[in-house]
């Protein structure tokens, strides 16, 4: 069976004065009109100062740097993971939480491959260091020798980043890049051997910050926003059942094992302040929005 083709782009990645984290970075097209013609384009929106885009690599979730004023444990591990273990960059110094001041170098060449733009203007890429000998702008497929050569790729083998894996990722780069996650996990690397989903206090953002639970991404997130949402209403008491009211975003789900379709808020069980994701977390495929 034919594999999904993608754009590759080449340009460089760049660090120095942005916020980048373990599944994310900035990236400078070689030709500004790199991206006309794919899904969504016109949603991107270049640095003024750089022309820089931000990136969103696929199939991965890394521990949060930067979310909703909070970040989890590991986030800081997966970033310095990712743009040291796999850019090559050092020296590499920050302001606060997340901001770059300094790094050697200044930008690193490489390519990404893309088909299109996430909602929020962000290329949903596989990114590559190095030079590729395919022509700028070219049409790929992204075969398991190349997926192999990727950051998204070395995330999961190295446990950097969960697996997130939406109903757009062709099945085949699905299935690789499960099997990585999967070993991963066995091996207790990275996420995997501080991993509490399966069940975790939530009694406040504490909880699930840098000092609580290491949780899946997707679920700090939603959780973070119930938090926020308490806050403001007392009459809040379950995560279930508050995200079972947010339609935007209460994701749709398909497990694979049953292959049946459900919420995401559906798979989340609270007990008085003890939450717990009842899924097995690489046997979810998401919709995409």
């Amino acid at each position: 069976m034919s594999l999904k083709q993608y754009r590759l782009i080449k340009g460089s990645f760049v660090i120095v004065g942005k916020e980048p984290d373990g599944d994310s970075v900035r990236f400078v097209p070689g030709n500004s009109h790199g991206f006309d013609g794919l899904y969504r384009a016109s949603k991107i929106k270049p640095s003024p100062s750089d022309g820089s885009i931000q990136l969103r690599f696929e199939g991965v979730d890394a521990p949060e740097l930067h979310y909703g004023g909070s970040r989890q444990p590991h986030g800081d591990v997966a970033r310095d993971g990712l743009l040291g273990g796999y850019f090559g960059f050092t020296s590499i110094q920050t302001s606060g939480v997340a901001k770059v001041v300094s790094a050697n170098p200044a930008a690193v060449a490489g390519y990404i491959l893309t088909q299109g733009m996430d909602i929020h203007g962000r290329p949903i890429s596989f990114a590559f260091v190095g030079n590729s000998q395919t022509a700028d702008l070219a049409s790929v497929e992204l075969e398991s020798a190349l997926l192999n050569q990727s950051a998204n790729a070395y995330l999961i083998e190295q446990g950097l980043a969960y697996l997130l894996a939406y109903e757009s990722l062709p099945e085949s780069v699905r299935v690789l890049l499960a099997a990585k996650a999967a070993s991963a996990r066995s091996n207790g690397l990275g996420v995997w051997s501080l991993d509490e989903s399966a069940e975790f206090k939530l009694n406040d953002v504490n909880s699930i910050n840098e000092s609580g639970a290491l949780i899946y991404p997707k679920l700090f997130r939603r959780s973070v926003d119930f938090l926020k949402a308490q806050a403001n209403d007392g009459s809040l008491l379950n995560i279930r059942d508050w995200l079972a009211a947010q339609s935007g975003e209460n994701d749709e789900v398909r497990l694979i094992q049953s292959n049946v379709t459900v919420d995401f808020g559906s798979l989340i069980a609270q007990n008085n302040n003890r939450v717990s994701l009842q899924a097995d977390l690489l046997d979810m495929v998401f919709q995409e929005k």
